[in-house]
This record gives C-alpha cells, structure tokens and sequence, in this order.
C-alpha cells in the first residue's frame, strides 16, 4: 500500500537523521547526566524496544484475521490525543514492557539492530494486505488498539519525543 510506505519512509527519515546526530556524539552514548536519567543509549533502546513490539504486534495479529475488528472513531480519536501528548512537553513514564532499555549497546550494536527491525517493518509493509487497513491490528499499551497508519504515526511521534529527550540529555553531558 503506497501510503503506508510514503509514511513509513518518512518515519525512515526521521531515524537516520537522528542516527546521523547521534553519530556525532557517539562519545558520550552511554554516559548518563545522573543517576535517575536514561543515557543517548537506553532512549536509543527504548525506541528500539516499542517499535519492536508494534511490529511483533502486528505480526502476530495477521496469524488471527478473522478475530480483527474495524478500528472505528475511537482510534482515531486515540491516535490523536496520543499524538499531541507526544508533542507536548509533558514527559512520561515508559510503559513497563519498554521501561528498562539496555544501557550495555555500543553506538553500532544499536544502529545495526534498529536498521534491522526498520528492514522488517518495510518487508511488512510493502506485502500489508490492503483490506486489514482500517482494523484495530495494533494496540498502543497504554491508548489502546488502533490501525496499522495509526502505528506508523505513533511511531513518528515517539520518535519525535525521544529526539528532543535525546538532545535534552546531550545538552546536560556536555554542562557536565
């Protein structure tokens, strides 16, 4: 599906320009400005890890066709506020299925196993069948089940979050 790909390719921009940032300061991946903060390295894996879900989610939710349902009104409603909680300033406790991200990965470990997983979103992506479009094949953990575009979206906007956490973070290493 074309517009599927259109978005996931600029969700594809959005990593690399990030990775391309984070390239730059590679030097400091895995220090942390304190204690009770994440380094460049866990928001990294914390990205890593729920986009990981999204796609097992999605995967496995195409084994069972025929238990999906429309996504209706409420999920784009969802998709919405969840958004916009993501534009926000407001920061959030991660979900307990991706709040422990790694601290362990090199720059190049976490560059390769999220090249990886965006390589299996696009292989999903480019066979999606086109009449599971407007069902509920995805569940956010905390704003519920949604559609395949919402999924993208969301991964867009967290990204996005993460991106201004990530630079909040380099900004109080290099105070240090």
């Amino acid at each position: 599906m074309d517009r599927l790909i259109k978005r996931f390719d600029k969700l594809e921009r959005a990593r690399e320009e990030t990775a391309s940032w984070l390239d730059s300061h590679e030097d400091l991946f895995r220090e942390k400005p304190d204690a009770h903060t994440w380094s460049l390295g866990q928001v990294v894996d914390h990205v890593t890890i729920a986009e990981a879900g999204a796609l097992e989610y999605v995967t496995y939710k195409m084994t069972e066709v025929e238990k999906l349902r429309a996504a209706g009104f409420g999920a784009r409603v969802r998709s919405t506020i969840l958004a916009a909680a993501l534009r926000s300033p407001m920061r959030f406790k991660a979900p307990e299925v991706a709040a422990t991200p790694s601290n362990e990965l090199e720059w190049s470990e976490a560059t390769e196993r999220w090249e990886n997983l965006r390589s299996r979103w696009r292989s999903l992506l480019e066979t999606f069948p086109e009449e599971l479009a407007g069902t509920a094949i995805y569940r956010h953990p905390v704003a519920g089940r949604m559609t395949i575009e919402h999924a993208l979206s969301f991964m867009q906007e967290h990204l996005a979050h993460h991106r201004r956490q990530l630079e909040r973070i380099h900004a109080r290493l290099r105070s240090l």
